[in-house]
């Protein structure tokens, strides 16, 4: 089982009706995740994330280079 591992000193820009918040960023495989309340929300392509309601605005790590799928 992966588990949720912290991404040192890397955040994401989140939206959520019309306020944006930092959040940590975290990984788990290959992918990346932001935390939101007391869980995480999946980061995809397009700024789409695996609540409809959030979106994320901007990442502070390149996914290319470190090994993340977005």
């Amino acid at each position: 089982m992966e588990l949720f591992s912290l991404v040192e000193d890397e955040h994401a820009i989140l939206k959520s009706k019309g306020v944006y918040r930092q959040a940590k960023l975290y990984r788990r495989g290959e992918k990346l995740f932001a935390g939101f309340g007391n869980g995480y929300v999946r980061l995809h392509p397009e700024h789409v994330t695996s609540k409809p309601d959030v979106k994320w605005h901007d990442i502070s790590v390149d996914t290319g280079k470190n090994g993340f799928k977005l």
